[in-house]
């Protein structure tokens, strides 16, 4: 044994008994919280300032590891602690993998925590040395020794870049671990292409599972010799500079050539600024009444245009494309905190003995909280913890009315299915019920409409709107769904239901039409029939009697039929009702093979109704009777 490993085992044998004994660091920690605490890692990769996971802090003795990260006796802490906290690391867990995954490894994790929390450092550089054989063990261990596993995890590398409909994932690797290889890649690679495109793509995946702000710092702080595009950040506006990002760091990035386009960014950025202003402006003016209209309209203008997808010009190239991709959706979320934080001093300064004041502001509430990633039960979930509880009733129908304004049909189709749902005393919000159903015949969503027209005719405390709702209920059964049966069912409920209503008689009638419709002959014919012995005087007298003329027709009964036209005709002689007549008659002429008959038949239409719409088919007919007799 070497005089250096006798002098190296003897410091550990003193540092243990001063810090007292192997017990000191053997504290138990399960895969969940490692994993946990390489996510945390990973949200802070490039800031400098991940804080130490929780289950460290409950540990003086190994948090004082981190008092000085230049301290030799700091690494042998570290291995010591390591050595402690993988005895019996859960292993039935892993014992079906070939290895441990990386986003579960302590190693890995401890050793990237310390890379990014302590660079330049002993501490930093020992925590590289046990993130880097980490990954590199688990490679070797998961592509084996047959090939290189470095050019392996390469050439795997680059077929993600070439497929993207992967999802940037490896198929020897799970998406949890993917962070930590790429990041290898990113300082490890063979190739100064491979670390470019590495940091790429880690930069793209951190968008899309932690967020912009760590994504954006992979493009902030480019790695030594590596050239990455960087925005001239003192030309942009002051929110960017307060997402935590240091002084050094925008001189640093100031003195850097960009060909981002930043007057896009500016124009961007200016008119969601002037728009804010505007809006804060209407809020805080002590001599204007608070106008619903005019905060509606700046809180739906504010949303579209920081939900715009616009991009600066086709020329740009894909890197540049996703910063500034970045760069709006960080926009975008500070710009929801500025509306929400508005929305707050708005609802504090508005006097409670102003009933309705809160309705005007809600629009940015609304604006403030609407997320692309959440479901629309989560977004009321959201609502309802920051509004008063006097004005949840109908929110979910007036966050439709402002999801008209942004355009949104698939939210409007949300919120009124929830608002529907939601909607309870009828007595006591009959308008309300009214206003939903009107959204949803707006929307052509007929059955949620009559689902709720069919609560209002089932209450009892205004006969009126319960008569109103089951004739629309009517109405749409039978002009938009074409429901003729479920419509013909409603009318004799009304009948019931409204013995003394003015629209008895049209009931009447329209069931007779219904049976027609549903070429049910015989009943539309007695139907109708009665219908107009009953009301001889009613308006729609015409109709029923020509078709109960037409029931007959179909029905085989022709000269009924024929008999019936020519009592139309004779009670209204002239108009297209008269036409109409004249024309069916010669009609059922032919059917019954009287072709003479039904020749005269259409030349007197053409005489007696030469504007008639029926005359180019009259002659139609004429000029086919002429070729038969021939």
């Amino acid at each position: 044994m070497g005089f250096k490993n006798v002098v190296y085992k003897l410091i550990i044998l003193i540092i243990l008994i001063a810090s007292g004994g192997e017990n000191c660091y053997a504290i138990t920690v399960k895969s969940n919280c490692w994993q946990d605490f390489g996510r945390q890692v990973i949200y802070f990769l490039g800031s400098n300032r991940c804080p130490p996971a929780l289950w460290m802090e409950s540990n003086e003795s190994l948090l004082k590891i981190f008092d000085n990260p230049n301290s030799t006796r700091n690494i042998i802490f570290i291995e010591r602690f390591l050595e402690q906290a993988l005895k019996n690391y859960e292993r039935n867990k892993f014992i079906l993998y070939s290895r441990m995954p990386l986003n579960k490894n302590p190693k890995c994790i401890l050793g990237f925590y310390l890379t990014e929390r302590f660079p330049e450092t002993r501490s930093g550089d020992f925590g590289k040395r046990l993130f880097v054989q980490a990954v590199e063990r688990s490679c070797l261990m998961e592509f084996g020794t047959e090939v290189s596993w470095k050019q392996k995890l390469e050439s795997e590398f680059v077929k993600i870049e070439k497929n993207s409909t992967r999802n940037f994932c490896f198929d020897s690797f799970g998406i949890a671990e993917l962070p930590f290889l790429l990041k290898y890649l990113a300082t490890n690679g063979s190739s100064g292409k491979i670390q470019r495109q590495a940091g790429l793509f880690l930069a793209k995946h951190l968008a899309v599972y932690y967020g912009a702000e760590p994504a954006l710092r992979q493009y902030q702080r480019p790695s030594p010799g590596q050239e990455y595009i960087t925005a001239k950040l003192g030309s942009l506006s002051q929110w960017f500079k307060t997402f935590q990002i240091k002084q050094a760091d925008l001189e640093e990035l100031a003195n850097k050539e960009s060909n981002l386009p930043s007057e896009f960014l500016q124009n961007y950025t200016d008119k969601i600024n002037n728009l804010l202003f505007l809006l804060a402006y209407e809020l805080r003016d002590p001599t204007k009444q608070l106008s619903k209209k005019r905060i509606s309209n700046y809180a739906s203008e504010i949303y579209l245009a920081i939900n715009s997808q616009n991009t600066p010009t086709p020329e740009i190239n894909n890197e540049k494309a996703d910063i500034i991709k970045l760069y709006q959706q960080t926009k975008k979320q500070y710009t929801k905190q500025v509306l929400f934080a508005e929305y707050n001093l708005a609802k504090i300064r508005i006097a409670k003995d102003k009933a309705g004041e809160f309705l005007k502001i809600e629009p940015i509430l609304f604006a403030s909280q609407i997320s692309g990633r959440d479901s629309l039960e989560k977004f009321r979930g959201r609502l309802n913890a920051v509004t008063p509880e006097n004005y949840r009733q109908g929110q979910m129908y007036r966050f439709a009315k402002f999801a008209q304004q942004i355009k949104s049909p698939f939210m409007i189709r949300m919120a009124l299915d929830i608002a529907s749902q939601q909607l309870d005393d009828v007595c006591d919000n009959i308008q309300l019920f009214k206003n939903v159903a009107e959204m949803h015949l707006k929307y052509r969503t007929y059955q949620k409409a009559i689902e709720i027209y069919e609560r209002i005719a089932g209450q009892v405390c205004d006969n009126a709107e319960a008569e109103e709702a089951q004739f629309i209920i009517i109405k749409l059964y039978s002009e938009q769904l074409k429901f003729y049966d479920k419509a013909t069912s409603q009318c004799y409920t009304f009948l019931r239901k409204f013995p003394n209503s003015q629209r008895l008689s049209y009931m009447k009638f329209l069931i007779g039409k219904l049976a027609y419709l549903m070429k049910d002959y015989p009943s539309a014919v007695g139907q109708l029939d009665s219908f107009v012995r009953k009301h001889p005087g009613d308006p729609q007298v015409s109709e029923a009697n020509m078709l109960a003329a037409l029931s007959r027709m179909y029905a085989g009964e022709t000269e009924d039929a024929i008999e019936r036209f020519i009592e139309i005709i004779q009670k209204h002689p002239e108009g297209e009702l008269a036409a109409r007549s004249k024309f069916l008659i010669g009609y059922a002429q032919i059917s019954e093979q009287k072709y003479s008959e039904a020749l005269e038949t259409f030349r007197q239409l053409l005489e007696q109704f030469p504007e008639s719409k029926y005359v180019k088919q009259a002659q139609n007919f004429i000029d086919r009777l002429h070729k038969v007799s021939q």
